[in-house]
């Protein structure tokens, strides 16, 4: 029996596992779509914004072009194994995005522990009390769910519907397993770089998103802000450390300044080894100090730096 423990930070960071959900209307959800065809996405959703690689072998297709319908599904093989969803106006069944946390338990029942097996290999996820009340983890019966809530207003904004070898490839509770481990194929530089940027994009558009929902003005993209985002992200990595201040590039106003950035206001969010982009803003947004950089009305710009999952935003009115 071997255990893996996973950790995940923002600057200062984030009830039980859940099974047996209802289907009721589940047909017509998303999740459904869990083992389909890449070609039966695009000839019901169309041709994606974008097709593009992530840290897990599977491809996204990205659906960002309107707020309200915000989907990527991730294939692999030409199968569909994850699918995520912050629009509000998409049938996620048996969940409503918007729904308050207890009301969405109602129908569900809840426990800290799941346990599953793939061929012999045996895992159990063990979730801890924050992870149950802000990404409980629901098992349908041809995926598992994971929903992301709200922690200051218990709604829920996002749900990433995952294959259980992709649930296991993530790893995003502590695991204890026993057999073979399911990992992702490891990238190499240019791979990652690429990922990297995909993942910078959709921060970017995810923070506009819940941005938007919060009814405020959605910010546009700074490229400059951005190399400065992408260096500290470097920079933390390469020195091993977690912090806003760099002891070789000094402050968040010092990097900006020496970048010739200009600003009148600015701000500046962290996190590191969450499993993607995706689950970090999720980090951010449960995050008081954070979540007040996410949704300040003042800023109108934003730079996002991504390097071996680390995760800088800049924010700039």
């Amino acid at each position: 029996m071997s255990s893996l423990k996973h950790y995940q930070r923002v600057e200062d960071v984030n009830m039980p596992m859940i099974e047996n959900a209802s289907t009721k209307n589940v047909k017509y959800s998303v999740s459904q779509y869990i083992g389909k065809s890449e070609q039966e996405i695009i000839k019901n959703f169309g041709k994606p914004s974008r097709k593009v690689p992530s840290q897990y072998d599977y491809d996204w297709l990205v659906y960002d072009s309107n707020a309200s319908k915000y989907t990527q599904f991730g294939v692999l093989n030409g199968k569909v194994v994850t699918v995520f969803v912050a629009g509000n106006d998409v049938d996620i069944s048996p969940f409503i995005m918007g729904s308050h946390y207890e009301e969405t338990m109602d129908n569900v029942t809840v426990h800290d522990k799941v346990s599953f097996s793939i061929l012999n290999n045996q895992y159990t996820f063990k979730l801890t009390p924050s992870d149950l009340h802000e990404r409980p983890l629901v098992s349908l019966s041809n995926c598992f769910a994971q929903l992301y809530f709200d922690r200051f207003t218990g709604s829920l904004l996002g749900i990433r519907y995952l294959s259980p070898e992709t649930l296991v490839k993530q790893k995003p509770y502590e695991l204890i397993y026993s057999g073979n481990l399911i990992n992702a194929k490891k990238l190499n530089t240019l791979q990652e770089a690429i990922v990297d940027r995909e993942e910078e994009k959709m921060i970017f558009n995810l923070t506009n998103v819940y941005r938007k929902r919060m009814n405020l003005s959605t910010l546009k993209w700074n490229s400059e802000a951005a190399k400065v985002a992408l260096g500290h992200s470097k920079d933390m990595v390469q020195n091993k450390y977690f912090d806003h201040y760099s002891n070789l590039y000094g402050s968040l106003s010092d990097r900006l300044n020496d970048a010739n950035v200009p600003y009148r206001l600015a701000g500046e969010n962290i996190s590191a080894n969450y499993v993607d982009g995706i689950a970090s803003v999720y980090g951010w947004i449960n995050s008081k100090g954070h979540r007040e950089n996410m949704y300040k009305k003042e800023y109108s710009t934003l730079g996002v730096g991504a390097f071996n999952k680390y995760y800088t935003q800049n924010f700039i009115k």
